[in-house]
């Protein structure tokens, strides 16, 4: 083209400079898109969010400005389920190993991506796993698990609260829960009576336990996130540790966990390395109270 032809064209400077502006802007707002965080909060216990603030996933009451209890989701392409991802520590909410994580992921792995399963009349939804589709989240014991659950139980249903737009506004960019329709026979007509919790037995009384996979029932000592075995326990690499649902008996003054349910009940860990101390593959949750004592538990080792 000639100069002759340019001149009631915008100048080029001019005109870079206006794409430029435009490319940022689309940028930006994509961008805004993306990061489209809420919280999880659950419908049974309705001050309780899912949170990563100790290294396990917890449900529990929150700060306002908590990362560790902010979500975004990224689909799987090509299907309806999702990846529930962090805020806080870019972690994925995964079952790879049979608990209830947070952490990093492989590619295609069916045990990070959840189906959000419309409660039938409601907002909420039940956050079901595609690798295992008979689990889904739960608070219903005490602590935040995945397992089996009731079509019923309240404390399987979790409400998605969009912190990018008033809670009353809708969402277009929250993708839109897949819907499971609930038999007539088996939907409860009104909210079913959440069944009382019985005491969980004394961690200071190993004899109340039986071994659940069959091996051999010791006492680990805890302190923040360190643990260590008694002296006549002999473990190895490999070994992995069960530790029972029960009561830590300690002084709860300023404790940082639930001493009649604390959250390490109930989970399993295998042994890393045993020199030149104890190394499991994942810490366990912070356990500490005001005079930073040592608490004990019954586990199981197999």
């Amino acid at each position: 083209m000639s100069d002759n032809n340019c001149q009631n064209t915008y100048p080029k400077t001019k005109y870079m400079r206006t794409s430029l502006f435009t490319l940022a802007f689309c940028c930006i707002a994509f961008y805004s898109d993306a990061q489209n965080f809420f919280r999880l909060k659950n419908r049974w216990k309705s001050t309780e969010y899912i949170h990563v603030e100790q290294p396990t996933p917890a449900s529990s009451a929150i700060q306002p400005g908590w990362w560790s209890a902010q979500w975004t989701l990224e689909q799987e392409p090509g299907t309806a389920y999702y990846r529930i991802k962090n805020r806080w520590k870019n972690q994925y909410l995964q079952i790879e190993q049979g608990p209830l994580a947070c952490s990093d992921i492989q590619p295609g792995w069916w045990s990070a991506q959840w189906q959000l399963e419309r409660v039938a009349g409601t907002s909420f939804v039940r956050l079901r796993n595609r690798w295992k589709p008979d689990v889904a989240i739960h608070n219903q014991n005490g602590r935040l698990e995945a397992g089996p659950v009731d079509l019923g139980w309240w404390s399987a249903m979790w409400e998605m609260e969009d912190l990018n737009t008033p809670a009353a506004a809708a969402t277009p960019s929250r993708p839109a829960p897949t819907t499971q329709p609930v038999p007539a026979q088996t939907r409860p007509a009104t909210p079913p009576a959440q069944p009382a919790t019985p005491a969980l037995p004394s961690g200071n009384d190993a004899r109340a336990f039986s071994p659940q996979h069959g091996g051999k029932v010791s006492v680990m000592f805890l302190r923040y996130t360190r643990v260590w075995p008694i002296a006549d326990l002999q473990l190895k690499p490999g070994d992995r540790i069960y530790f029972f649902p029960q009561r830590i008996e300690c002084n709860r003054d300023g404790a940082n966990f639930n001493a009649d349910n604390p959250a390490l009940g109930g989970q399993t860990f295998t042994v890393q390395s045993v020199s030149p101390e104890l190394k499991l593959d994942r810490d366990i949750p912070m356990m500490r109270n005001r005079n930073n004592d040592s608490f004990s538990m019954i586990i199981e080792v197999y």
